[in-house]
């Protein structure tokens, strides 16, 4: 039985690519394995952060990430959500609920953004 963590094996991709691109990062679905790294990676690195997510009571664990470079922002629904704060993002990860969400975005930022990490896709 392996200890890995499989909720968090985005995790090493995330940092790398932080690290590799160059602009801000976008975030969709907050969690406890990837806000954290988006957050001071993005100070870390002086770049911009923006995360997005459905769940109130989800958000209300994170509001204390909210500063000048890391906006965080409930998002009522995904289809009309443009992310248009930047012509083009850094590093993207999506990884939202509802999960077949995910695919619609991947679509929608593939040409918008330096590089796109898919969390847990589904079919």
């Amino acid at each position: 039985m392996s200890n890995v963590d499989k909720h968090g094996s985005h995790i090493p991709y995330l940092i790398k690519a932080i690290e590799y691109c160059i602009g801000p990062t976008l975030e969709l679905g907050i969690g406890f394995n990837s806000t954290p790294v988006v957050h001071w990676l993005s100070h870390y690195y002086r770049t911009k952060a923006e995360s997005y997510e459905s769940d109130e009571k989800w958000i209300a664990n994170f509001k204390d990430y909210e500063s000048d470079w890391h906006g965080i922002h409930h998002v009522k629904d995904w289809e009309k959500e443009n992310y248009e704060q930047v012509d083009r993002w850094g590093a993207v990860l999506i990884d939202q609920r509802p999960a077949l969400q995910r695919h619609r975005d991947a679509v929608k930022l593939a040409h918008r953004a330096e590089m796109v990490i898919l969390h847990d896709t589904e079919p």
